[in-house]
C-alpha cells in the first residue's frame, strides 16, 4: 500500500524553501540583497504613453524591500507588471458603474501590483494578497494608500471559501475571484513538476 498523499498545506509546510524563509524575511525587510541603483523601466515601454509613465510611477512609488529586489533581480519584470496591471485597469474602467474587478494575487509578499492596481483604478478593482512574513503585512499596511486592497498573513492555499468569509468587507469576495494571478514560483515549494 502506497503512502498517503499530502495535502497542498502539509506540501507548503514543508517545502524546500522553508530552510531559506528567514533569508527571503530579510530581503524583504530590507536587511540584505538591496539594490545599488535606482529601480527604473525601459524607456521604449515608457514612451507607449502617460498611462504606462502613470502607471510605473506609481507602481514604484508602492515597492517595498521585496519588490526592489525582485525588480533588480529579473530582467524586464518590472514593465511585465505594469504592463499586465494596465490591462487589467483598462478591462477594469469598461465595466458597468456598479460592477468591479476581484483580483488575487498569490504569494506577492508586499502587494505591490496589487496595491498599485487598486489604487489607481479607485475602487474599481479590489484585491487580495498573501505574503509569509509579518514584515510583508507591515510593508503593506504601510504603503496602502487606499481601502480597495486586502493583505492575508498566510500560504495562497489557506484562500479557501471559508477563510474568505473570515475577512473584512469579505463579501466582495464571496463569488470568487474574476483573475487570479499566479505569482507563486513553484519550484521553491516542491519539486514536482507533473503534478504543478
Amino acid at each position: 500500500m502506497g503512502s498517503k498523499k499530502k495535502t497542498l498545506r502539509e506540501k507548503y509546510e514543508n517545502r524546500p524553501c522553508m530552510e531559506l524563509s528567514k533569508h527571503f524575511a530579510d530581503i524583504s525587510s530590507g536587511a540584505i540583497q538591496v539594490p545599488r541603483t535606482d529601480i527604473l523601466p525601459d524607456q521604449e515601454f515608457l514612451s507607449q504613453g502617460d498611462d504606462i509613465k502613470e502607471y510605473c510611477n506609481v507602481y514604484k512609488r508602492n515597492m517595498a524591500p521585496f519588490y526592489k529586489h525582485y525588480c533588480a533581480s529579473i530582467p524586464f519584470v518590472f514593465e511585465e507588471q505594469c504592463r499586465i496591471g494596465m490591462a487589467l485597469l483598462r478591462m477594469a474602467r469598461r465595466l458597468p458603474d456598479e460592477q468591479v474587478l476581484t483580483f488575487y494575487e498569490t504569494d506577492s509578499q508586499d502587494g505591490t501590483s496589487a496595491r498599485t492596481l487598486a489604487e489607481l483604478a479607485s475602487g474599481k478593482v479590489i484585491t487580495l494578497t498573501n505574503g509569509l512574513h509579518t514584515v510583508n503585512k507591515k510593508n503593506f499596511e504601510e504603503l496602502c494608500r487606499h481601502p480597495f486592497s486586502y493583505f492575508y498573513l498566510g500560504y495562497f492555499c489557506d484562500i479557501t471559501p471559508q477563510l474568505i468569509r473570515t475577512l473584512p468587507n469579505s463579501n466582495v469576495f464571496a463569488d470568487g475571484f474574476d483573475v487570479i494571478y499566479d505569482n507563486a514560483t513553484s519550484q521553491f515549494y516542491d519539486k514536482d513538476r507533473l503534478e504543478q
